[in-house]
């Protein structure tokens, strides 16, 4: 499985999209949460808000705004913001590309020149457009679009690094369990190695390492991710499953860059809102058992 998968890739003989698909076979085998999310984040996509999006997932570029005038004329310009909103600021110095995988092999494989036009959102154009409004309406022009300008090569690099990513993964996976399908073993350094290898390469060894036996032990917290049954568990109890989402991205997003504290702060909110939803649709008797399930992730 692992082996035919690293071929396959290797060689080119499958698309990207195809070969994370195959790969949740092997998240699955291992039990890896961070790796299963992370293969479920590029095959469906990226939350614009997540802290996890890779930075080659942001792009920079000119910024052009689209003027109409009369008799279906168009035209041109560059443009920039002007504003001193520092979060308005930034949605125009990066675009994020939260599609999946799939979706941005379509786009780059549809290209025919060096450089792609990445619409902008209606209300960047409007915010954008604002400075130049007066003196295109005295040419009787409207301002209706507007759109980022990108090189076709930082698309194909968000394509090439994931499919190193996983590869590079796969490849250190193999190597330390060569027999991966007939013989894991779910052992605690089993799991230790596992989770090094698979932070390690998609994230960064951004943690203090020390060698020993031979590998690298990342010093972890130990965070825990709630399992399958937890999950179900809290289903039952009245938590609603976005929710459940919710708590899932917090604490991998903590499990991959080692950050107990800010761990203990988000699930401590989350539980305040849960705990809220619950009582008012009358489970407030669940509460304690809700407590009990999530308070030893942040031990």
């Amino acid at each position: 499985m692992i082996k035919d998968l690293i071929k396959d890739l290797a060689y080119d003989n499958i698309e990207l999209s195809q070969a994370l698909t195959r790969a949740k076979l092997i998240a699955s085998k291992v039990k890896n949460d961070i790796f299963k999310q992370w293969l479920i984040k590029e095959l469906e996509g990226y939350k614009p808000d997540d802290k996890l999006l890779p930075k080659y997932r942001m792009l920079g570029g000119e910024l052009y705004l689209r003027v109409e005038y009369p008799f279906r004329h168009f035209e041109n310009f560059p443009a920039m913001y002007t504003g001193k909103n520092s979060e308005i600021m930034d949605s125009f110095r990066h675009h994020k590309i939260v599609e999946p995988i799939a979706t941005i092999e379509t786009m780059y494989n549809a290209l025919t020149e060096a450089r792609a036009q990445i619409p902008l959102f209606a209300i960047q154009v409007e915010i954008l457009a604002e400075p130049y409004q007066a003196q295109v309406s005295r040419d009787d022009g409207i301002i209706r679009s507007g759109y980022r300008l990108v090189h076709s090569a930082h698309i194909k690099r968000i394509i090439d690094i994931t499919k190193q990513t996983l590869l590079n993964t796969l490849i250190e996976l193999d190597e330390q369990f060569p027999n991966l399908e007939n013989e894991y073993n779910m052992t605690d350094e089993n799991k230790e190695k596992t989770q090094n290898i698979i932070t390690t390469n998609i994230y960064g060894n951004n943690n203090p390492v020390n060698v020993a036996s031979g590998h690298i032990v990342h010093q972890t917290n130990n965070i825990h991710v709630i399992t399958e049954d937890e999950y179900q568990k809290l289903i039952d109890l009245g938590v609603p499953k976005e929710k459940l989402d919710e708590l899932k991205d917090v604490q991998l997003e903590s499990a991959a860059t080692n950050d107990k504290e800010s761990l203990v702060k988000r699930v401590y909110h989350w539980l305040g809102d849960v705990s809220s939803h619950v009582a008012a649709i009358g489970l407030a008797h669940n509460i304690p058992a809700i407590l009990e399930l999530v308070h030893h992730s942040i031990k």
